[in-house]
């Protein structure tokens, strides 16, 4: 019983000792400049970009590696760090889209964006 214990012991410190906080508590401001990264699917999660078939109709190429690498900048703040986001150089996404919506702190945790210093 006392091994089954100091074994649970171990675990429990060992698991809440590596165990890291992932939560990005980042105050966005109108004018904070991040880019784009690459997603870990196909797709972005947090980013609402159209979807693939939304851009074939349009008659656009079928793929978000335009955007890839790509500097944006915050252009308004909405509530609970939802933000929208343009193109730091001005153009539109895949020719269409001047602005896109983004909850901020999903986009941070999950890599698809990361700012910029």
């Amino acid at each position: 019983m006392l091994k089954k214990l100091c074994v649970a012991a171990i675990i429990f410190v060992t698991t809440t000792a590596f165990t890291t906080n992932t939560t990005v508590n980042h105050q966005p401001k109108k004018g904070d400049v991040y880019v784009i990264n690459t997603p870990k699917g196909n797709e972005f999660h947090t980013i609402d970009f159209p979807k693939l078939n939304t851009l074939i109709k349009r008659g656009t190429v079928a793929n978000y590696k335009s955007v890839y690498n790509t500097p944006i900048v915050i252009t308004e703040v909405g509530k609970n760090n939802e933000v929208t986001i343009a193109r730091k150089d001005g153009k539109k996404f895949f020719r269409f889209y001047k602005t896109v919506t983004v909850d901020l702190n999903k986009a941070l945790e999950s890599g698809e964006l990361s700012l910029v210093n």
